[in-house]
């Protein structure tokens, strides 16, 4: 019966708000002065040489103090380069953080989302000391929603999109090792690329995609909605 199809892509509501909201931040950015629209990259960029430990308490000194300089683990994930940079992440961001959101609900989706970026933040941060170059992009938090899409069963057959059921794969699962392996790979390899994205010279940020990646397949089984949770409408 025609009434009993289903739209091939439905995206959850908070997927596509949060969508729309990093289009708006990142026209918002572009249409401000250059000067002004690179001094927010670099406010709230992250940039792991301020976080070098001979600059420890320079920290406290920075414009807006310590919350501005704690903010950027999170902010981040909210700037990016150019359109192009936007649209990979956006497309990636619909089509995994659909499946995640689905199932956990909108303030478990977000809230796996932040862990995301932040985990990839602290991963970059970890591996880029002393770089000067403002890492920005939801790059982190997408691979993050990425890894908890497949272990909330994207291996495990149509069940997997069941609202009320979590299925959880386990991390001793050969298909989810082999899919891990081989992003984990591709991010290893790119990591000495420099491409360009829209005229533009860009340095992949293959650190926090791992950190990302990591934190969404380590902590996704905390936020999952187990059967007989409320459902979340959003």
């Amino acid at each position: 019966m025609r009434g009993d199809r289903q739209p091939v892509f439905q995206v959850p509501k908070v997927v596509s708000v949060l969508a729309v909201f990093l289009a708006v931040i990142h026209i918002g950015r572009i249409l401000l002065p250059a000067d002004w629209s690179y001094g927010a990259i670099l406010l709230f960029g992250l940039v792991p040489g301020r976080y070098l430990p001979q600059f420890a308490w320079e920290i406290y000194d920075f414009p807006g103090g310590l919350l501005f300089a704690a903010a950027p683990f999170l902010t981040h994930a909210l700037l990016h380069a150019n359109f192009p940079h936007l649209l990979i992440n956006g497309a990636f961001l619909l089509a995994f953080g659909s499946a995640v959101a689905r199932q956990c609900g909108a303030a478990r989706f977000l809230l796996l989302s932040v862990c995301c970026a932040v985990g990839g933040a602290v991963f970059h941060l970890f591996f880029a000391q002393g770089s000067g170059v403002p890492m920005i992009g939801a790059s982190g938090a997408v691979s993050g929603l990425m890894a908890a899409a497949f272990r909330l069963g994207a291996l495990a057959g149509p069940a997997w999109q069941t609202l009320n059921v979590s299925i959880i794969v386990p991390l001793n699962d050969r298909r989810l090792l082999i899919v891990c392996a081989v992003w984990l790979g591709l991010n290893a390899v790119i990591g000495l690329f420099v491409g360009q994205i829209g005229g533009q010279t860009i340095q992949i940020a293959w650190q926090a995609h791992i950190g990302g990646f990591l934190t969404g397949l380590l902590m996704v089984p905390l936020f999952a909605r187990r059967r007989g949770w409320p459902g979340g409408a959003w």
